[in-house]
């Protein structure tokens, strides 16, 4: 028995799966810069304020490539691992980093699911 299968609409899905792949990369790049923000933000929030240099020189990039992106957070202050890290001189470990990345997980995780949800709606 043959079968035959009739696609309504066909035009419109073959125009979104074109525009989907930049789409998503496009989504990727703005999901990543947010979540790099907000990672910044709880790092400085998290760094001890003797004079401020510390938290001034905290910065982020974001490297974009065709393939997505990769998010850093760093301060180019020499001092900086060893505030992050701890020692005798300058204290025990502070951990700016590693607790403002932890503590933005969940914030960053939505983000990217926002990114697919969003994709997802404009193929409606």
């Amino acid at each position: 028995m043959p079968v035959q299968v009739s696609l309504n609409g066909h035009q419109a899905l073959e125009a979104w799966l074109g525009a989907a792949p930049a789409a998503m990369i496009e989504g990727i790049w703005k999901a990543t810069d947010d979540a790099t923000a907000d990672v910044l933000v709880a790092v400085q929030g998290d760094t001890p304020r003797l004079t401020g240099k510390l938290e001034a020189s905290e910065q982020k990039s974001v490297a974009k490539t065709a393939r997505g992106a990769t998010g850093r957070v760093f301060s180019k202050l020499r001092y900086t691992p060893f505030v992050e890290r701890g020692t005798r001189a300058h204290g025990p470990a502070r951990q700016m980093f590693q607790r403002g990345l932890q503590a933005t997980l969940g914030e960053i995780d939505g983000l990217y699911e926002g990114m697919a949800v969003r994709l997802t709606e404009t193929a409606r």
